[in-house]
């Protein structure tokens, strides 16, 4: 994701620019001062996506060990083409760019629109602050959008690049003209007394994220993957490993370290379908005992015991009803 991410972030603030020239008449104006242009990348979008490849994690260790059926879709390198993935970001990043220009402009009425009551109209880099500000929302958001664990430092870094982005206006700004130039207490004067400028950031943020945050919802809710059913499963029963993930650095317990071992089907074998749990703690990973706990899932309608496959499709098709609030996990000895 981090990879797709980069490149969407990168879509989203360069479309913006070139539809402003397009506008233009491609004059070679930008409609960022130049500080804008060298600090995006550098510092207010740099941190979260960081954060995010080094933290984030789909599943917990415990879910990873008692399914290793999950490995099967990087075995067989199934789903959707790394090519498919990459052009529909780049699609959303184009999009979002495309409202988050047309909502300032329109918003601000093309600079027609007073500031103050004084009577003094947006200018290129009123509207362009405007811009940037909704560009770095949308962009934040997005990423927030797809984080399955929450920690400290998500929250430290996503919203804290919001906030360095306000404090670099007010500091920047009072610098004196010579350095700050048309930027020189831009935001305070100008910019952030306009109501012009709350109005359009949250529209157009809104409006932005809302297409990719609807088709997100709805592929989770009627065609989930096979690990989205698996969180689903940890958040409906509250297990231990998913309220470890509450602390930033958690400390590594035997299970997170056995998780580690090659101890799964290879597809293609005598076990490939079958569900079992796998004890990694032996020099060679073998299934439990008969004698071990044996899992089964039931709904309030069916209840047997199945492979792994026979989990994801029948919790699929549960997911699909909107039932999976009635499927139940159950141990039998």
């Amino acid at each position: 994701m981090q990879i797709k991410y980069f490149l969407y972030k990168n879509f989203v603030f360069g479309f913006s620019i070139f539809l402003f020239n397009a506008y233009t008449r491609f004059s070679g104006q930008s409609i960022y001062a130049d500080w804008f242009l060298s600090l995006y990348n550098v510092v207010f979008t740099s941190a979260p996506v960081v954060v995010v490849a080094v933290m984030d994690q789909d599943l917990e260790s415990k879910s990873r060990l008692q399914f290793p059926q999950l490995y099967k879709r990087g075995q067989l390198n199934s789903g959707n083409p790394m090519t498919h993935r990459i052009i529909s970001w780049m699609l959303n990043g184009i999009l979002q760019a495309a409202i988050c220009y047309f909502c300032v402009i329109f918003g601000y009425g093309y600079g027609k629109i007073p500031d103050r009551s004084v009577g003094r109209m947006a200018g290129l880099f009123t509207i362009g602050t405007t811009m940037y500000t909704c560009v770095l929302f949308v962009v934040n958001f997005q990423i927030a959008i797809l984080i399955q664990y929450w920690t400290w430092l998500h929250h430290f870094f996503i919203w804290g690049e919001i906030i360095v982005w306000f404090i670099f206006l007010l500091v920047f700004g009072a610098f004196p003209t010579k350095v700050s130039g048309e930027l020189h207490r831009l935001f305070i004067s100008i910019t952030a007394t306009s109501s012009s400028f709350y109005t359009v950031t949250l529209l157009s943020t809104v409006l932005a994220l809302l297409p990719s945050f609807s088709v997100y919802c709805f592929l989770r809710v009627l065609y989930p993957s096979d690990s989205q059913i698996v969180q689903e499963r940890e958040k409906l029963q509250g297990t231990e490993g998913f309220q470890i993930r509450s602390s930033a650095f958690p400390s590594r317990s035997e299970l997170e370290l056995a998780s580690s071992h090659d101890g799964y089907p290879i597809v293609g074998s005598p076990m490939q379908g079958s569900l079992n749990t796998y004890d990694t703690f032996e020099a060679q990973a073998r299934p439990l005992q008969n004698k071990d706990k044996q899992r089964s899932w039931h709904t309030d309608n069916n209840q047997e015991s199945i492979g792994c496959n026979g989990i994801f499709e029948m919790t699929r098709s549960c997911s699909t009803q909107r039932r999976t609030s009635d499927m139940c996990y159950n141990d039998v000895k």
